[in-house]
């Protein structure tokens, strides 16, 4: 049986109604702009908040549009994962 080449460690967290839980790749905010930036996160924790009131889904998809347009709507040279979850009670 093979063996995985990278092992997770077990983790709990905690969030309250309400709360709001991202989970990404370095892929993700490492996109660059055409001047060599990082995305990074401020820029992602910016965008969650402004979308709070979003749809977990609807969050995701207004993160890959932003990250597309910042990176210049050019193809990913990373992989890029995200996942939301929003506790709502």
């Amino acid at each position: 049986h093979d063996q995985p080449d990278r092992w997770m460690e077990l983790s709990v967290a905690f969030i309250d109604p309400g709360d709001i839980m991202v989970m990404f790749t370095d892929g993700t905010i490492e996109r660059e702009d055409q001047k060599g930036e990082p995305y990074g996160k401020a820029r992602l924790i910016e965008l969650v908040k402004k979308n709070a009131h979003e749809p977990a889904l609807r969050i995701v998809d207004e993160l890959f549009k932003d990250l597309y347009h910042f990176g210049g709507n050019e193809k990913w040279r990373d992989d890029a994962t995200v996942i939301i979850v929003k506790r709502i009670k």
